[in-house]
């Protein structure tokens, strides 16, 4: 569970969806309008390095963390600190994101890769051909459905 008078270091926007999530947040995170977040996934902005004497001396630093808008993060991803997650970008469940992601982009793995690139939301709503493009207006029938995934496979 999250309490909300504990995260200081946590700033959010509009429609954030959260399942299980944990945030080690001694740094800033920041989640964009429209974010999505599956089930057990650890944001971390802080680290420590490996030096014995450094943990003896209980050292941490911190880097922030952003989720900008749009992003679905999947299920049992781990965001390192420092990293930026572009705007409408996905992260495959099970993911370590090491390193920042750019803007629309499909990251798996571990660590994290782009596997491809996607359509900007902007860019979406123009192309006459993409199948959501009036999903704001209508939700596709059961039957529409099959014509819709067939096109974009």
């Amino acid at each position: 569970m999250i309490d909300a008078n504990r995260l200081t270091n946590l700033l959010c926007f509009t429609l954030l969806e959260i399942h299980s999530l944990t945030i080690l947040d001694v740094s800033l995170v920041t989640f964009g309008n429209n974010v999505a977040v599956g089930p057990n996934v650890s944001i971390f902005s802080v680290f420590h390095y490996t030096s014995n004497l450094s943990r003896a001396g209980f050292y941490q630093y911190a880097l922030p963390v952003t989720i900008e808008d749009g992003c679905w993060i999947g299920g049992g991803t781990i965001i390192l600190p420092g990293v930026t997650i572009g705007r409408g970008s996905t992260i495959g469940a099970g993911s370590v994101v090491t390193r920042d992601i750019p803007p629309n982009s499909v990251a798996v793995g571990s660590p994290a890769r782009v596997t491809k690139t996607v359509q900007s939301l902007e860019e979406e709503k123009e192309d006459e051909g993409n199948p959501f493009r009036e999903s704001f207006l209508k939700i596709p029938k059961p039957e529409e459905m099959s014509a819709i995934l067939s096109k974009l496979t």
